[in-house]
């Protein structure tokens, strides 16, 4: 294996791993933004018997909704380049995953493997004839 093979190969394993660390950041900055917005904006006189906590169940359903947002910003923070690519073919993978998956530790796990996958996709001259 010639230099240039590893230094793709680091270029792409580092590719890789930066898109799964915003694909694992990325629900969690959805929970935070959902706490902040859940405890801002009730109404005390509003919330049930347990509490304020069904408006936070409502918004944390819509988590795969919101992770397409959150996908160009997180992958052009972590220095994935070019960040959109990635960021549009997100939901092609995170879509079936997020509605399969169900509580906090599949979330964070199906986040991190549809943004790898997504990564991998659209990673310029990976499909290229040799």
């Amino acid at each position: 294996m010639d230099s240039t093979n590893v230094a793709s190969y680091n270029g792409l394993a580092g590719r890789l791993g930066m898109a799964g660390l915003a694909g694992a950041l990325a629900p969690l900055v959805h929970l935070a933004g959902t706490l902040v917005i859940a405890l801002a904006a009730t109404d005390p006189q509003k919330c049930g018997h347990f509490g304020c906590f069904g408006g936070l169940v409502e918004m944390w359903t819509a988590w795969p909704w919101v992770e397409i947002g959150l996908a160009w910003p997180l992958l052009r923070i972590m220095g994935v380049r070019p960040a959109w690519p990635v960021a549009l073919t997100v939901p092609v993978f995170l879509i079936p995953l997020g509605l399969t998956t169900e509580g906090p530790q599949a979330v964070v796990f199906g986040s991190v493997i549809a943004y790898v996958l997504a990564a991998l996709a659209t990673t310029p001259g990976i499909w290229r004839r040799r």
